[in-house]
């Protein structure tokens, strides 16, 4: 009696550890970037690892302003630049890369705090771009531009 109640306890511990293991994850195809957005407090960045298959330069910086322009449902953050701003394209140039918005990047009225968050989220986002895609070594350089309407 005293030996089976020994195997049984024995056969219960096995199935309890067995059961503490490691949470196995998918793993993720593709390059991971960090796409920037606010915490909801507005204090600092937000850090979101996306991933994408994408490769090719011009691709990659307009899906990587797409996603920065908008926040998923499932990220507890909220957008660095106003929905009334107005996204309007970019250009590359050597290690340079202008980013074009509309006259409501200057209309709309964000505290110094909000401004510099936005623009550092949008920095750090799109810096990422660096080294052979980009067939430089040094790290890119980001402008921002308000286009007046």
């Amino acid at each position: 009696m005293k030996n089976y109640v020994y195997r049984l306890l024995l056969l219960l511990t096995v199935l309890a550890l067995a059961g503490c293991g490691k949470k196995k994850t998918e793993a993720v195809a593709g390059e991971a970037y960090k796409i920037y957005y606010l915490n909801t407090s507005v204090t600092k960045l937000a850090p979101y690892e996306y991933h994408t298959e994408t490769t090719d330069t011009e691709l990659l910086i307009q899906e990587l302003m797409e996603q920065f322009l908008k926040v998923p449902n499932d990220v507890d953050s909220q957008a660095a630049l106003s929905d009334k701003v107005g996204y309007r394209g970019y250009r590359l140039e050597e290690r340079i890369l202008y980013l074009y918005f509309d006259g409501g990047y200057s209309r709309v009225n964000m505290d110094a705090t909000r401004e510099i968050l936005c623009r550092a989220a949008l920095t750090k986002t799109m810096t990422q771009l660096e080294g052979p895609l980009l067939s430089f070594p040094q790290q890119l350089q980001v402008v921002v531009l308000a286009l007046l309407s």
